[in-house]
């Protein structure tokens, strides 16, 4: 993963203008992204404007509600993954804070 200066987790959905002259005005580099919030499609929008780091983040509240399987996490996912590696995310975090009760704990 190429290093960046400065990034910042985007919101949900599509990116809007808004979004964007903040992200030039900011002179960001680095985007997290929400694999089941943000379009991979943003992806040529981000690099057009600038972005060159992408972190693709994968969180699901089910390991908090039920045990989950490796298997069901992956096949939950996998549909999200692809669009966002056709896009050209190469970087993905796979579960952030895993010790938190509303992430997967107890």
């Amino acid at each position: 993963m190429q290093l960046a200066k400065a990034g910042l987790l985007v919101g949900n959905g599509p990116i809007t203008a808004a979004d964007l002259d903040v992200i030039r005005q900011a002179k960001l580099e680095a985007i997290k992204l929400r694999a089941l919030v943000n379009p991979a499609s943003d992806i040529a929008i981000y690099r057009d404007n600038g972005i060159h780091t992408f972190l693709i983040q994968m969180l699901s509240p089910e390991p908090s509600e039920q045990p989950t399987l490796p298997q069901a996490f992956v096949d939950y996912f996998a549909p999200s993954i692809e669009r966002f590696v056709r896009a050209g995310a190469r970087e993905f975090e796979i579960h952030g804070e895993p010790n938190r009760s509303d992430r997967g704990y107890g």
